[in-house]
């Protein structure tokens, strides 16, 4: 479930996409990306280091980010490259948001009283960030969603978005789509 057909987005998300893409063709003098991100996370490093507190996200707005699939990669990216440890990076994502937004009483952490929304693993994500990936159920405002449960609802999801993603990409003129297209063997 990790091509791009199954990681589906609204049309707006592929506009605004589109448009940042098309964009970047015309920035000059042309900017030296790895240059640019090797800076980024020298910069996020340093604030590591340093003792600030720093928030996973997924930067819904950039370029072929996923939401949800995405945050898998950003807390590898947080562990391998800036340097946090795997809680560091789990607090990034949960308790250290919930406290930022006023809301610790009541989510991210798992206590008696605040709410049932959390991911169960098959394995320990403290020993390998990667163990986030290993979804054996959700819960849902108190509600249980086993493997099974998610498995049906990926699918589900899967089979929908690969009709849209095909149906649009097929049709399109648009260069960047055709090159998912071409990508992902959809002609």
């Amino acid at each position: 479930l990790h091509s791009f057909p199954t990681r589906r987005s609204s049309d707006l998300v592929i506009k605004d996409w589109r448009e940042m893409m098309e964009s970047k063709k015309q920035e000059w003098p042309p900017f030296d990306w790895k240059l640019i991100k090797e800076k980024n996370v020298q910069g996020f490093r340093l604030l590591h280091k340093a003792g600030v507190r720093m928030m996973a996200g997924t930067d819904i707005g950039a370029p072929l980010v996923f939401p949800g699939f995405s945050l898998h990669d950003e807390l590898r990216l947080l562990v391998s490259d800036i340097g946090m440890t795997p809680m560091e990076a789990l607090q990034s994502a949960t308790r250290i948001p919930a406290e930022f937004l006023g809301m610790g009483d009541s989510l991210g952490t798992i206590q008696k009283g605040k709410l049932a929304d959390l991911v169960l693993l098959e394995a320990n994500p403290v020993e390998d960030i990667s163990n986030t990936q290993k979804i054996d159920a959700v819960v849902v405002r108190g509600k249980l969603f086993g493997r099974a449960d998610l498995n049906k609802i990926l699918s589900e999801a899967e089979i929908s978005a690969n009709k849209t993603m095909r149906n649009r990409l097929l049709k399109s003129r648009d260069p960047l789509l055709r090159i998912h297209s071409q990508l992902y063997d959809l002609e």
